[in-house]
């Protein structure tokens, strides 16, 4: 037996319970197709932030698009992301089509979300899948989008991260020639110089390919370290000071908070995929036994994307698309899995019929939040952009760095994305750079350069306690715009003492 008869179910009248499986399959692809597309029909043109960091990602693109560093010391107007570049490069490339607003950002997800759906697709497909059997692995991916509270489609690094990791990941596995080869290595590259995680991946897949394939592994890995040499070189020359800080030293020493563990295994992985993940298990249980070379490489397609994910969620608590590359890995493997169990055993095609209907049924009702009310948002976005816009002056609102903008004033930001900066400890430098901060921003709090400063709660900006005091909360915790349970829209307001 081979690895394609392990996965290739036999030919069979469409009324058999295999049959019925595979008319399922297409309904639901149907089913969740059209709620993804719904869902992106209504964030991409939603003209306000509907996640906190969108605003900050709206700010990184307007610096690419005037030529400023992307990486410098934290300013009161500009703290920069721990992320490598590239998203926000493609993102001011898609403002040229859809102009410098969040559209642009939300467009680079979605082509890249419809672009995986395709790469896993064609993957499923040169693994020996039928077309029908092979639309499993996109539907899976797609069946998770309805569990994962929009984030496919914000504007967010992680959907271009995935397609570039997965397609890189595709053409080194299914092709031979030197120049499969040499767009592999470009692939991955450019995945690593958007999220660093992709160097957690690749570097594993590459020591495991040298055992499977070593000569193309020799042309694919020289790509990757070559392409990604050059983009350090290149960036560390546009920002010689403060790129190696925000990309290796800063996630680095961030505390890890280790209790968080619990929290991924359970409520991330046995809780959202158990079903997914005991086909995977048994899948690679199976392919030990025929096809040693296959089954190392998902293997390690496994363990580093389920290490990686399991990093970035006790990194600052990440939020779910942390583990967006082990859910994508575990879609794969769930997909060879149900494929496997109805190629191979005939008296259970019953059991897993039931256990795919199962997995689908989690997914629509999962521990995730959902949909999101955006038509119920945009009033309160409207309203707390005009009372904004009527303040005199200087506002500080943190967070908002892009919002602030459209209301017709200076952006500014404590913290936010940046917090990583002032958890980060790597010695007297790190001091210094957060004395540094604390002290231009006392001095603005001091000379009462802003007419009112909006918070969360009021308490996350203790510097602010000598120089304003509480005026209002202008919209109460239960009616404000909320993402994954927390909300997007600080409503207490402070103004200068008399």
């Amino acid at each position: 037996m081979n690895f394609k008869e392990l996965i290739t179910p036999k030919r069979c009248n469409p009324f058999t319970p295999i049959g019925w499986v595979e008319i399922f399959i297409v309904l639901f692809a149907c089913y969740y197709t059209g709620i993804y597309f719904i869902e992106a029909y209504d964030i991409i043109p939603y003209p306000y932030q509907v996640f906190w960091l969108e605003g900050g990602s709206m700010q990184v693109v307007q610096r690419v698009l005037a030529g400023l560093p992307l990486y410098t010391e934290p300013s009161l107007d500009y703290l920069p992301y721990i992320y490598t570049p590239f998203y926000f490069y493609v993102t001011a490339a898609f403002t040229t089509v859809f102009g410098v607003d969040f559209i642009a950002g939300r467009m680079v997800s979605f082509v890249a979300t419809v672009a995986t759906l395709c790469i896993l697709y064609a993957l499923m497909r040169k693994e020996g899948l039928s077309r029908i059997m092979a639309l499993l692995a996109p539907l899976f991916y797609l069946a998770f989008s309805a569990n994962a509270s929009g984030w496919y489609t914000l504007m967010r690094v992680d959907s271009l991260f995935i397609v570039l990791l997965f397609a890189g990941l595709y053409a080194y596995w299914h092709y031979r020639s030197t120049l499969a080869m040499y767009v592999a290595g470009f692939l991955l590259a450019l995945a690593l110089f958007t999220k660093q995680q992709a160097a957690m991946i690749c570097v594993p897949l590459f020591i495991a390919g040298l055992y499977v394939w070593p000569k193309k592994t020799v042309v694919a890995f020289g790509v990757f370290l070559a392409f990604a040499t050059a983009l350090l070189l290149l960036f560390m020359y546009k920002n010689p000071d403060w790129f190696l800080i925000y990309m290796v030293t800063i996630p680095a020493t961030v505390p890890k908070f280790w209790w968080f563990t619990k929290n991924f295994l359970g409520r991330d992985v046995l809780i959202v995929l158990p079903i997914a993940i005991a086909f995977s298990l048994y899948f690679l249980f199976d392919v030990w036994k025929i096809d040693r070379k296959k089954a190392l490489l998902y293997s390690v397609l496994l363990i580093s994307t389920g290490l990686c994910s399991w990093l970035s969620r006790i990194h600052s608590r990440a939020d779910v698309n942390g583990a967006f590359t082990l859910y994508t890995a575990l879609h794969i493997l769930f997909a060879l899995g149900v494929a496997h169990v109805l190629a191979r055993h005939a008296a259970q095609k019953l059991l897993c019929y039931l256990l795919v209907l199962l997995h689908f049924a989690s997914c629509a009702f999962g521990v995730y939040n959902k949909a999101l009310p955006l038509k119920n948002y945009r009033k309160q976005d409207e309203l707390f952009l005009d009372y904004v816009r009527n303040l005199p002056g200087e506002v500080f609102i943190p967070d908002m760095q892009y919002m602030q903008s459209k209301a017709g004033k200076r952006s500014y930001v404590y913290r936010d994305g940046g917090h990583d900066i002032y958890r980060a400890d790597f010695g007297d430098d790190s001091r210094a750079i957060k004395d540094n901060y604390r002290k231009k921003l006392v001095e603005a709090l001091r000379q009462k350069r802003f007419s009112a400063i909006i918070l969360y709660h009021g308490d996350e900006m203790p510097e602010k306690d000598a120089y304003y005091r509480f005026k209002e909360q202008i919209q109460s915790d239960n009616d404000s715009h909320t993402f994954n349970g927390g909300r997007i829209l600080p409503n207490t307001v402070f103004v200068p003492i008399d």
